[in-house]
């Protein structure tokens, strides 16, 4: 049990193996896992000065930085093809017919296979009608 405030670090090792055939000492393993995380601290770091200008405040290039990674960790890749999902997939049980009539089964053309930016990670994309008459009110489409 940690006590209030307390933190600890867990190293996990993931595997399709039951057992690692080469083994190294406890303490290899912690030095290679605190290795990886140095790296790519310092990867992180490169990245950022390249992109954050120089003349910022520490206190802006934190934001900028935390901006930036957030924008980053809200990319997902999408593919939706809807002829696929009407057709089902060929090695699977054909899919109940009542999808075929379902919203957007008329677009027969549309083929979405791309990195989008989503405002949550957990969201994922959806086609909602009145989203493009808003845009299209505003003078945006």
């Amino acid at each position: 049990m940690l006590p209030p405030k307390g933190s600890e670090t867990i190293y996990l090792r993931l595997s399709r193996k039951s057992k690692v055939e080469n083994p190294k000492s406890h303490d290899d393993f912690i030095s290679d896992c605190e290795n990886v995380f140095q790296t790519r601290i310092a990867e992180a770091d490169e990245f950022y000065a390249d992109i954050i200008p120089e003349k910022l405040s520490d206190d802006a290039k934190g934001v900028m930085r935390q901006a930036f990674a957030g924008m980053l960790w809200s990319k997902q890749f999408y593919h939706f093809v809807i002829k696929d999902w009407l057709e089902g997939d060929p090695a699977q049980p054909k899919p109940p017919e009542i999808r075929k009539n379902g919203r957007n089964s008329t677009w027969q053309h549309l083929y979405n296979d791309d990195v989008i930016s989503m405002p949550d990670k957990w969201e994922y994309p959806w086609y909602a009608r009145g989203i493009g008459v808003s845009l299209y009110s505003a003078g945006v489409s």
